[in-house]
């Protein structure tokens, strides 16, 4: 997949290529599509939700010019990929997901470093079994220190 799918439409940061390599990618899909995780194409994931094709995974994580010393904040977990790739790449990694079944879903058990938090539209919710919170992904953002909302050091994250 990093080979035909990622490097050769001229993803170069090593880093990223690494951790794409190193994610095993099948366990965050349902068992159904487990032999279709590696294919160049989005998948269902439930609640009308996709897992992003490989390529876009790697060209939006290539363009927040990880370090590895961030703190990165993620809207919309979805299947759990997005973050296990960036808690490979940041230092701490912040992700929200509102809907239960995903954050229960099959990649919540493969992200051990960091559990998901969940919320519902009235703002109740429940860690999804870990002790230390952690929110979850829709477009995920590097946000520049000036634009930090005030209660972003205030954020329980695992160490990761």
């Amino acid at each position: 997949m990093v080979d035909t799918q990622i490097r050769s439409r001229g993803i170069k940061d090593a880093r990223v290529l690494k951790a794409m390599e190193t994610i095993p990618r099948h366990l965050f899909v349902e068992e159904a599509l487990m032999d279709q995780a590696y294919n160049d194409n989005p998948l269902p994931i439930g609640e009308r939700q996709t897992i992003s094709q490989p390529y876009i995974v790697a060209l939006m994580t290539e363009a927040l010019e990880l370090t590895g010393k961030e703190k990165v904040l993620e809207i919309g977990t979805g299947s759990g990929y997005q973050t296990a790739l960036l808690a490979q790449l940041a230092d701490r990694v912040c992700s929200i997901e509102r809907i239960a079944s995903l954050a229960n879903g099959p990649g919540s058990c493969s992200i051990t470093c960091m559990p998901i938090m969940w919320r519902s539209g009235s703002g109740t919710g429940r860690t999804a079994g870990r002790k230390n919170p952690l929110l979850m992904r829709s477009w995920l953002r590097r946000a520049p220190r000036k634009f930090r909302p005030s209660w972003w050091n205030s954020l329980p994250l695992a160490a990761g």
